[in-house]
């Protein structure tokens, strides 16, 4: 069971971190259209900044549990 959830997990993280490329994205479209050019170079480079940030976190996080609960899911 624990084995199952695990590799669930696996699967959500790896949707959770695609979903994160369309929306950097859709974040630094709109960063352009409201801000301007010069302010939307600096919205770009926070949004990077933070989407770095946040696979950082999703992949430490569901690493973490996922060993938890198979801590030889990573062996195969």
């Amino acid at each position: 069971m624990r084995q199952k959830l695990a590799s669930w997990l696996y699967v959500l993280s790896a949707i959770v971190h695609a979903a994160l490329y369309p929306l950097s994205l859709i974040a630094v479209v709109i960063g352009f259209w409201r801000s301007g050019f010069w302010h939307g170079l600096l919205t770009m480079l926070l949004i990077t900044i933070a989407t770095v940030i946040c696979k950082f976190w999703i992949v430490g996080g569901f690493a973490l549990l996922i060993g938890l609960l198979d801590p030889s899911f990573f062996d195969r």
